[in-house]
């Protein structure tokens, strides 16, 4: 079973920022022409943090 079929409310797409300004035009149109009813647009990064963590797992 598909995720639109499932679905029991409108269907939306979260979309993050991104460097490539294309890329989020292209998902937008996906979205609509999908028929997906509200975009979500997640900005609360504006840029990832370094994290000691990460890169002593080898995770940059």
């Amino acid at each position: 079973m598909d995720v639109a079929t499932a679905a029991t409310g409108p269907l939306w797409l979260q979309l993050y920022w991104l460097k490539r300004c294309d890329l989020p035009v292209d998902l937008i149109r996906w979205a609509r022409a999908a028929g997906l009813r509200a975009l979500v647009l997640t900005v609360d990064a504006p840029r990832v943090a370094f994290c000691p963590r990460d890169a002593a797992n080898g995770r940059t």
